[in-house]
Formats: structure tokens, C-alpha cells, sequence
């Protein structure tokens, strides 16, 4: 999945939950975080490189910027374009990734795509239990994704 939007170049950010700032690893709880890059070391070991937009508080887990793991496998700083120069960017193993990570928002890049918009006020349109209800129907000649995106206003 990371690979396919990372392609696309979608914009993905991960949040990490939680409501104590405190948190051994080194990340901040209730925090997002920017995923630049997936990066696989010619020994296999997949990575993920991520930055606090805050420029400080890093991941101090496996191939955080103070991980022996960067010195036990040669050749690793340079095939990941490490650099510690204490600017918020850090790597994490996929592993670590998705055990911390407890969201990753995917924005879509739509350049290039055509889009249309439709906007309804005050519907009244109901179905035979009362509920508002929409059936939209989509064809073409040929074939295609489509997203479609849907938002309601609640009477407040």
C-alpha cells in the first residue's frame, strides 16, 4: 500500500495516539508525522523514512538515528541516504512502522484527474422509511477508477 501511493506521489501522514506526551520510544503521542520515502537495503530490510515536522523528537527504536543496527550493516547509511543532522527526519523499520503508527492518511494526488461537483441544499428527498436516500449511477465506455466523496451537514 505505501509503495503504490508513494508511486502515485500522494501525500502520506501517520498519527500516533495517545493522550501522555511521554512515550519511551521516542515519539510523540497524539502527534503526525510526515512518511517521505520506503527504502528496501540490498539485505532485504525494508524502512520507512518519516519526519516530525517539529524538527525534533525522533523514533530512538531500530535504525533511529542512534540504532548500532546503521554500523552492524554495512553500506546501510549510504543506501538509505542517512544523514543525522537533527532536522526531525528519521527511519523505522516496516515492522515498527506498523505497530507505532496507529493512523496513516493517504491524500490522493488528483492531478491531472477530472473532477465535478454537486451540491444539494435543503433536500427533502426520502425513501419509503423516511431516511434520506441517493442512488447515483455512473457509466462509461470505458474503464476507469472513480472515487466519489460524500458530505452531510447535521442540523445542529
Amino acid at each position: 500500500m505505501i509503495v503504490s501511493h508513494h508511486a502515485n506521489n500522494d501525500i502520506i501522514t501517520s498519527a500516533v495516539t495517545g493522550y501522555n506526551a511521554e512515550n519511551p520510544t521516542g515519539l510523540v503521542n497524539g502527534h503526525a508525522y510526515n512518511l517521505l520515502d520506503h527504502i528496501t537495503l540490498s539485505n532485504g530490510q525494508r524502512l520507512i523514512r518519516l519526519q516530525n515536522p517539529w524538527g525534533s523528537e525522533k523514533w530512538s527504536g531500530d535504525w533511529g538515528d542512534s540504532s548500532t543496527l546503521w554500523d552492524e550493516v554495512a553500506g546501510s547509511k549510504e543506501e538509505a541516504g542517512f544523514i543525522d543532522n537533527r532536522d526531525g527526519m528519521f527511519f523505522m523499520s516496516y515492522d515498527d512502522y506498523w505497530t507505532q503508527a496507529s493512523h496513516s492518511v493517504f491524500t490522493i494526488n488528483i492531478n491531472g484527474w477530472y473532477r465535478d461537483h454537486f451540491l444539494m441544499l435543503d433536500d427533502q428527498t426520502v425513501d419509503e422509511f423516511g431516511k434520506n436516500t441517493h442512488t447515483l449511477t455512473l457509466t462509461s465506455d470505458v474503464a476507469q477508477k472513480i472515487v466519489i466523496t460524500a458530505n452531510t451537514w447535521e442540523h445542529r
